[in-house]
């Protein structure tokens, strides 16, 4: 593979981990009436009695409290920062491996904490549930799973689409 080939990868990949970690959704969007409904959706899909519910509620309340989310003007600056950094590497006259390799990791990085802290949630509400419940839950994050990240249609899109 040519230099310029190898480049061309090496910004087609910042630029798709950078685009995947801004269109990600923050952690745990239970906020809002976005979140109240996918909390009254859980509730009622899994037949949480009250009890559950209100722990339920607690958890996602105290992880949300927790988890800090910058503002928007705090999300544009760091997206206006990503692309100056990116537009440099593109703009070198030499290809800087260590720097791209050192965004990825930045990003990397801040892609596994999301993850993690999602997971605790997950985790945390899953020890509330039944046995039966439990088998649910699973059940629903499993076909969230292959909706999101294994090939799933997204709302809209016909066979042909991308």
């Amino acid at each position: 593979m040519n230099k310029s080939k190898k480049v061309m990868l090496s910004v087609a990949m910042i630029a798709a981990i950078g685009s995947m970690s801004a269109l990600m959704p923050a952690v745990a969007k239970m906020d809002g009436e976005r979140g109240q409904h996918r909390i009254e959706r859980l509730v009622e899909r899994l037949d949480l009695n009250e009890q559950q519910e209100t722990e339920v509620k607690r958890l996602v309340t105290e992880h949300r409290n927790a988890t800090q989310r910058p503002d928007k003007a705090a999300k544009a600056q760091k997206r206006q920062q990503y692309h100056t950094a990116f537009k440099a590497m593109l703009e070198s006259p030499t290809f800087d491996r260590v720097a791209v390799q050192a965004q990825l990791d930045q990003h990397r990085a801040q892609r596994q904490a999301r993850m993690i802290n999602k997971l605790e949630l997950k985790h945390a509400i899953y020890q509330v549930l039944t046995p039966e419940q439990r088998t649910s839950y699973l059940t629903m994050l499993e076909k969230q799973m292959k909706r999101k990240h294994h090939g799933g249609k997204k709302r809209g899109q016909h066979d042909g689409e991308h």
